[in-house]
């Protein structure tokens, strides 16, 4: 395996070129954070205000708690900072998604 790093991988999303000449798409890296922390923690508010992951959770219907419903909301967050942002925002290499919804 040669150490190339000018070769395009289409599973590679940033090359070393790419760092190397600071060229990261800064305004999709923050789309991402902004998108992420934003749905985390706006579950994580929720999860707060109804008891927490104890015992003290509130019960939602007989014998499960919102921390069981919200948990697996709040691990979603970075899974749909990826697909917001892949899907909103265009890159500026080229590469990518061909159809965004923001121009």
């Amino acid at each position: 395996m040669d150490d190339n790093s000018s070769s395009t991988d289409p599973l590679v999303p940033v090359q070393i070129d790419d760092i190397e000449s600071g060229q990261l798409e800064w305004r999709r890296i923050g789309c991402f954070l902004a998108v992420t922390f934003g749905v985390s923690w706006l579950v994580a508010v929720v999860m707060y205000l109804t008891g927490g992951i104890g015992l003290e959770s509130q019960q939602a219907f007989s014998g499960i708690r919102y921390a069981t419903i919200l948990l697996p909301l709040y691990m979603f967050g970075p899974a749909i900072g990826v697909i917001g942002v892949t899907r909103l925002t265009p890159r500026s290499s080229g590469r990518g998604y061909s159809r965004q919804l923001i121009h």
